[in-house]
């Protein structure tokens, strides 16, 4: 259920009982104040498996209304977790943490007013997810057990050596032991972010993927994402640099400040960066206060490379003028995830 474009704002509600027996639901009061001006009166509900739901907005209140149908669909009955992802658009993709703290396998069902019949959801296809509380004042950890759902569901996948992807494209690599169903080797999280921010943490959310590669997301004590200061080769709070691996360029052009731009070409210059990519490769792409997710596609020669989509909502929240020269940097071993500078025209690199 990605999208491109913008990194999607996350935040989190666990439902109570009562919660799941009435028709409104409240919302964090910091993001409905960072988006009051651009949400919708009227947003869908989507869950993995393909269920729509469409419902109310009500950014002064902080609530969204009709989730009643929702509650009674999906079986709730208060001990869950939604886990919503808005990318600033029509929608919120909602994912379903049990109370187990796994995520649920998702019923066989749709909404009765939609004409079309439900989606098998697997691991490929966006992962798998669980969640961990920290109460307040915890320390450091170096290591997580995850639910035993969660095992259940992902573990034959598991590999021996994890990479760990932080939300501001840092990452680490580290274990997990089968024999004992555990994750290993956090501490080098809390010597990258430092631990005054990690003591911010009420909450772990864990996201594997066939990628090989677990996502790790932090949200504070009021529901809402944390999102680590910094880019992907930006200082760590032990003083050290990742290691440069390598960039690719581009020049910004007219054709690129057109409206219908979405396609833009990268240049043949940068090919052995281009067999590091799959034939349809997204990338995040950071500065240090915001993240857009870019998909490239490599042409059928495997010569040349564009950016198929991401481009205009990246352009546009940087205000990139024609002349501008655009590098995008990566840590070595670290083929999607990118710092990208912008410089003017006159500037060498």
């Amino acid at each position: 259920m990605e999208s491109t474009g913008i990194v999607a704002d996350k935040f989190y509600i666990l439902l109570t009982s009562r919660d799941t027996k009435c028709n409104k639901l409240k919302l964090p009061t910091k993001f409905c104040l960072k988006y009051n001006d651009v949400l919708l009166d009227s947003m869908e509900l989507k869950l993995r498996n393909g269920y729509i739901l469409r419902v109310e907005v009500d950014a002064v209140k902080c609530e969204l209304k009709g989730v009643l149908w929702f509650f009674n669909d999906m079986e709730l009955e208060g001990g869950e977790v939604l886990l919503f992802e808005y990318f600033g658009r029509f929608k919120f993709n909602v994912y379903i943490l049990g109370r187990n703290g796994s995520e649920i396998n998702y019923l066989d069902k749709v909404h009765c007013l939609q004409q079309c019949s439900s989606g098998i959801v697997t691991l490929g296809d966006g992962g798998w997810r669980f969640i961990i509380f920290r109460p307040p004042s915890s320390g450091i950890f170096d290591n997580v057990d995850p639910p035993a759902a969660y095992i259940n569901r992902c573990g034959f996948a598991l590999p021996k050596r994890i990479v760990y992807v932080l939300r501001n494209g840092k990452k680490f690599v580290s274990a997990y032991k089968s024999q004992t169903c555990r994750f290993s080797g956090l501490n080098s999280m809390f010597e990258i972010l430092g631990t005054d921010i990690v003591h911010e943490v009420r909450v772990f959310l864990f996201t594997f993927s066939d990628t090989k590669e677990v996502f790790i997301i932090a949200f504070d004590s009021q529901c809402n994402e944390i999102v680590f200061p910094g880019t992907p080769l930006c200082m760590d709070s032990s003083g050290s640099y990742p290691l440069l691996g390598t960039y690719f360029q581009i020049i910004v052009e007219s054709k690129h400040r057109l409206d219908d731009c979405f396609v833009v070409g990268i240049p043949n210059d940068f090919k052995e960066l281009f067999d590091e990519w799959d034939n349809f490769q997204c990338i995040n792409v950071y500065s240090e206060s915001m993240c857009w997710r870019l998909l490239i596609r490599k042409r059928d020669d495997y010569h040349s490379a564009t950016i198929e989509d991401g481009w205009q909502k990246m352009r546009d929240d940087l205000g990139l003028i024609v002349g501008n020269i655009c590098v995008f940097e990566c840590p070595i071993q670290s083929y999607d995830h990118f710092k990208i500078r912008v410089l003017d025209p006159e500037e060498v690199i």
